[in-house]
């Protein structure tokens, strides 16, 4: 019976968690253990990867970081929304929909050069969620993502 239960346990395993950590009840990895959440890493993950970063296919990836510095009146910022979309149709399938991509500068983010940008999206029909990178995200590869309905759940990815 314990077996069994093992199995099943082994059965809903998506993906592993990152940073790897050693999980004794799953085996070498923690997981991901719901289909949302593991198409949601994806989703984040494509966002973070730079075009070019996966040589077998170069055009996978929207490469947030590079628009993290550019001036909030710029051209490129503008098409972030339709870059997003066309990776979305390419890589997510039906599995994401894009809501909104925002970025709104406060003037003392302006003068820094700084930007926030915040992503709205529904995984498989599912609530709103919402991702907000900023520089410092980018750069430890850790966004902020939040359930809209309780505002409170963020993913963690260090231990």
């Amino acid at each position: 019976m314990l077996s069994t239960k093992i199995k099943d346990i082994r059965k809903i395993q998506h993906q592993p968690i990152f940073p790897l950590r050693y999980d004794g009840a799953y085996g070498p990895y923690t997981p991901i253990t719901t289909l949302e959440e593991s198409i949601q890493k994806n989703f984040e993950y494509l966002l973070i990867t730079e075009p070019g970063e996966w040589p077998m296919e170069p055009s996978l990836g929207v490469g947030l970081k590079r628009y993290l510095f550019e001036d909030y009146e710029s051209s490129e910022l503008k098409k972030l929304h339709e870059r997003i979309e066309s990776q979305i149709e390419r890589f997510a399938n039906d599995n994401v929909r894009l809501l909104s991509v925002d970025y709104s500068p406060m003037s003392k983010d302006k003068d820094n050069n700084y930007i926030k940008i915040v992503i709205r999206y529904r995984i498989l029909g599912s609530r709103p969620i919402e991702t907000t990178f900023t520089v410092d995200d980018i750069i430890t590869k850790i966004p902020k993502t939040e359930s809209v309905k309780t505002l409170e759940r963020i993913i963690e990815s260090i231990s």
